[in-house]
């Protein structure tokens, strides 16, 4: 997908450098149980599509140098250390960046809100 505008194609290039956080977080909650997950137990815990669940392991399992391993019924069992979060943050720059936006963000809504009513009372005095 080629585009003409620079934005979109650079949203483009960076919208699949993560795995969803729904992934993450359904995959983290069912490593810890069994220490493997399939991707349909991911898509159904996460509310996503089957190929989107494929989709964000394999990009996870890379991401955190994950096994994939191939069972005896023929699916892709994904295995991820037990800190899969921490690990992620550890190798993905963009992923630390979005949880520490994530913590911030409402501080930095606070600041905007405050900074809104500031220049309202200031023009209409």
């Amino acid at each position: 997908m080629s585009s003409n505008n620079p934005a979109l194609a650079l949203y483009e290039k960076y919208q699949d450098a993560l795995p969803s956080a729904k992934v993450i977080e359904a995959c983290s909650t069912l490593s810890d149980k069994s220490g493997k997950v399939i991707a349909s137990d991911v898509a159904a815990q996460a509310g996503v599509s089957l190929r989107q669940a494929e989709r964000d392991l394999q990009l996870l399992a890379s991401l955190t140098a994950g096994d994939i391993a191939v069972s005896q019924d023929g699916d892709l069992l994904y295995s991820f250390p037990s800190d899969l979060k921490g690990t992620l943050a550890q190798r993905s720059s963009q992923y630390k960046l979005q949880q520490n936006f994530e913590k911030a963000w409402p501080t930095l809504f606070w600041g905007v809100r405050v900074s809104f009513g500031v220049a309202l009372g200031k023009s209409l005095l």
